[in-house]
């Protein structure tokens, strides 16, 4: 058995322990009983409602096409009433092999208005976590997609015995954009959607769903063993978008408006499924699905589309931070944006707020909670690193790595990183696996002990951080004589393109160092010059430079392993 270690540790304690949950109703002007009320689950009626109070208003905008309130929640029902021809009514599980496109939420709605109960299986994983996935949750029938990442996997567990009936969604329903997909074999258990929802006819009543019924068996890979599902209720879903609704109520009531919501989250991830699905589709709101993560594309949907919200991951921040133009891009459109589903490095957080003047904030939760966890309330102050206050209705405790009965008060940190205090406790944490018989792994979200080694590293070595590949560009047109001032010693080429012939000059060896000049003479045309600068100045390590994995290395490993030997 492996223990995973994370050395980051989500700071609770820098918050003022005198808001409580039920405080924060008054976020909301809700009183504590409205909330307990709100707390206590609901039918699974969440699509119907909004249907029928925000009808002819767009849902989901996908590949540019619209779809309203009203026609999901039709084309819901259509797959609900083909569900229940096919036997997957009460008590049954259909997994959901999907990537990020309408064929998600229609089947999801569908399944669940059928009664049914759903299973995400995650294109990400592996055959022995999709295997234990389809094994443990009982389901006899998959929906898929023909995508070329898809379908071959899918026909796999097929073959295997694994389901007994495989839906298979046509990409190009929602536009055809060339994406890869794979033939759709002729076979007696294969059905593509279009056949299986065709003349479905609804039922006279549909089957009672109740709060307490299983909705969703969200698997959660935990830190040990196979993935572990969470059972959650209609009424867990449903209140984890009333949690959100308490606490976002009084910014939202202040807006009046209907927010445009960038959705590039995997939908069969806790987050994206309740934080952004869920929650959006209560509130009206718009979203802008993506099938996925696109730098530009998102930049398209702020700059143009005008997105007031996107809640990304690190990954996603990391790749908007280092955006060469960032400084210029225009994203006033936008209100909010977090992230969450790992730890956000305060060094993006830092390098983003610098150049957009924003705030990017983080927040924590759970599989097992249905996402819910914690959130930094609109206005308060700004802790970096920190995953901010519980949500409403939310019960949390700060306790002691020695001690877990000991809760710590507020304002108590934990030992310094690689410290003696911090050695000693990483010693004892060492001899309690070594007694349970347990291997202990040190890593984080980038794969080494603390990214930045807790800051030390950026302060020995500001020159081996991460670096950014700048581009400046310039037309000109010839004959002349072009001369330009280039700033910095950090250049690594310039170079000329003839915008007619394509004909590129390397203009490197006409850059005067010494008097900080670049200078050339323009042969007839129309030219494009370009000069490329590394800038540095990011605090995090420069992973991809050897000296600097060098360095780090010997700040770390180097630090447990005198210690602790292997």
């Amino acid at each position: 058995m492996t223990v995973f270690l994370f050395d980051y540790l989500p700071t609770l304690s820098a918050f003022p322990s005198t808001i409580s949950p039920v405080a924060m109703t008054g976020i909301a002007g809700l009183s504590a009983a409205t909330l307990s009320t709100l707390l206590g689950g609901r039918r699974a009626i969440l699509l119907a409602q909004a249907a029928a109070a925000f009808g002819p208003r767009t849902a989901i905008e996908f590949r540019d096409r619209p779809i309203t309130y009203r026609e999901l929640e039709q084309l819901a029902e259509v797959a609900a009433a083909a569900y229940l021809r096919a036997g997957a009514g009460k008590g049954a599980t259909v997994a959901l092999f999907l990537g990020n496109s309408p064929d998600h939420p229609v089947n999801f709605f569908g399944a669940l208005k059928a009664g049914a109960r759903i299973a995400h299986l995650s294109p990400l994983d592996g055959a022995i976590a999709l295997t234990h996935k389809l094994k443990d949750s009982g389901a006899r029938i998959l929906v898929t997609s023909n995508l070329a990442g898809l379908l071959p996997t899918a026909l796999k567990f097929l073959d295997a015995g694994l389901i007994d009936r495989l839906v298979v969604c046509e990409d190009a329903t929602w536009g055809d954009v060339g994406a890869m997909t794979a033939a759709i074999p002729d076979h007696p258990s294969i059905v593509t959607y279009r056949d299986f929802v065709k003349d479905a006819q609804p039922p006279a009543a549909w089957p009672a769903v109740d709060v307490e019924d299983i909705a969703l068996l969200q698997y959660t890979g935990g830190t040990t063993g196979l993935p572990k599902g969470a059972m959650l209720t209609h009424g867990n879903l449903t209140a984890a978008v009333s949690i959100y609704d308490v606490w976002g109520g009084k910014a939202r009531a202040e807006r009046t408006t209907v927010e445009r919501i960038i959705l590039v989250l995997p939908l069969f991830h806790i987050y994206a499924l309740t934080v952004v699905l869920l929650r959006s589709l209560k509130n009206g709101d718009l979203i802008s699905l993506h099938q996925r993560f696109d730098v530009e594309a998102v930049m398209r949907d702020i700059e143009v589309k005008r997105a007031t919200a996107f809640p990304g991951v690190p990954t996603m921040w990391i790749a908007i931070a280092n955006l060469p133009d960032l400084d210029k891009r225009d994203l006033s459109s936008l209100v909010h944006c977090g992230s969450g589903g790992a730890p956000l490095p305060v060094e993006v957080a830092k390098v983003f707020q610098r150049k957009t003047g924003m705030t990017l904030k983080s927040g924590w939760g759970m599989t097992e909670t249905c996402s819910p966890g914690t959130g930094h309330p609109p206005e308060g102050p700004d802790k970096p690193g920190s995953i901010g206050l519980m949500l409403p209705g939310i019960e949390m405790d700060v306790v002691a790595l020695d001690d877990p009965t000991r809760v710590l008060p507020v304002g108590e940190t934990g030992p310094a990183y690689l410290s003696e205090d911090y050695f000693a406790r990483y010693g004892e944490i060492l001899q309690t696996a070594q007694q349970l018989g347990l291997e202990v792994i040190l890593y984080d979200d980038t794969g080494f002990p603390s990214g930045s080694a807790g800051g030390e590293f950026v302060k020995r070595f500001p020159d081996l951080t991460a670096k950014r590949l700048d581009k400046a560009e310039e037309d000109v047109v010839g004959p002349k004589t072009y001369s330009t001032v280039v700033k910095g010693n950090n250049i690594l080429g310039a170079v000329a393109m003839n915008m007619e012939t394509k004909e590129r000059v390397n203009l490197f060896k006409g850059i005067n160092f010494l008097g900080s000049t670049l200078g050339w003479d323009v042969p007839p045309g129309k030219w494009k010059i370009m000069i490329f600068t590394c800038v540095p100045g990011f605090d995090w390590v420069d992973f991809m430079d050897p000296k600097a994995v060098n360095k780090f290395i010997t700040l770390t490993y180097d630090r447990y392993y005198a210690r602790f030997g292997e």
